[in-house]
């Protein structure tokens, strides 16, 4: 076992070492906010609307906080009509590490900036240990959200049956408009709590519980078409309008042509715009270490 471990390790830092930085170029946009902008732009032209989401992982420190955020700002002042999306972040990158109130204290400056913009603020699920805190510090700041601001916390159907209750009961996740996710299948963190059969029975049980109720939920994949299909069909028997929920993907090898179907069968398509900004030139190789071992799970089942 643990020499396939290794064998693993090595075939993805091979591939990390060769060609890196060319995989790097079909998901991550390299040249900050303007870069990141007219990549939205170019989006936005075909019908799919861009989540803004700067790569920052392991952020221990206030000052790059501080960069992040004015990264986001300045998306927030540049954008216009041509490439008008949403942002994603990472509450790590806005000082979780710090506390769940200085973690509060910057989204809420964010939030501020965001004002009358009338976007979505994504928030991404990272260390399961944080899960609970900060959807309790999205839930104090979610009724005093400003006209044209939405917060949508990801919600990952891979969590063990304790944390996913908790979420669902004390902290009322499933209140707010949510982007589902499969959850963690890279690493299999949690995978062996749950089968995937049991995941896929909690995606779809969601995202018809949420549209019962109106919430309008985010249905995001890499590229899984047999559940967009699913999910798709489910709706209409159900009566829904392709207005009333997204299907979202990631920008690259993997979302490119799905997020185009879907575009042409008139559903609301949304792509992640993952930028490097000028600061932190290094961020996207851990990025990118995760795609490759991605890639290459799917294509080896490994």
């Amino acid at each position: 076992m643990e020499d396939g471990t290794a064998k693993v390790g090595l075939i993805d830092d091979l591939a990390f070492r060769f060609f890196g930085r060319l995989i790097a170029r079909q998901f991550v946009v390299f040249g900050g906010v303007p870069a990141a902008l007219e990549r939205g732009e170019e989006l936005l032209r075909r019908g799919i609307v861009p989540t803004y989401n700067r790569i920052d992982e392991h952020v221990h420190s206030k000052e790059r906080i501080e960069q992040i955020l004015a990264s986001y700002v300045e998306i927030l002042k540049t954008m216009n009509h041509t490439n008008r999306g949403n942002i994603a972040i990472k509450p790590s990158a806005f000082g979780i590490d710090f506390g769940p109130f200085f973690f509060a204290r910057t989204l809420k400056r964010l939030i501020d900036a965001a004002a009358g913009k009338y976007i979505e603020i994504e928030v991404d699920a990272e260390d399961r240990e944080t899960l609970v805190t900060v959807q309790q510090m999205l839930n104090s700041l979610a009724p005093k959200l400003p006209d044209g601001v939405i917060l949508r916390p990801a919600f990952q159907m891979h969590l063990p049956d304790k944390v996913r209750q908790k979420l669902i009961s004390e902290c009322r996740i499933l209140d707010m408009p949510i982007r589902i996710v499969k959850g963690s299948g890279l690493y299999n963190i949690g995978a062996s709590e749950i089968t995937d059969e049991e995941m896929l029975v909690r995606y779809r049980e969601t995202f018809r519980s949420l549209l019962a109720r109106g919430m309008r939920p985010m249905a995001a994949t890499v590229r899984d078409s047999a559940l967009l299909y699913e999910l798709a069909t489910l709706a209409r028997n159900d009566r829904i309008t392709a207005d009333q929920f997204a299907f979202q993907f990631l920008d690259g090898l993997f979302g490119r042509s799905l997020a185009k179907t879907y575009v042409k069968r008139k559903y609301r398509v949304g792509c992640y715009v993952t930028f490097v900004d000028p600061s932190a030139p290094e961020e996207w190789k851990g990025y990118i270490r995760r795609r490759i071992a991605f890639g290459r799970k799917l294509l080896f089942g490994e």
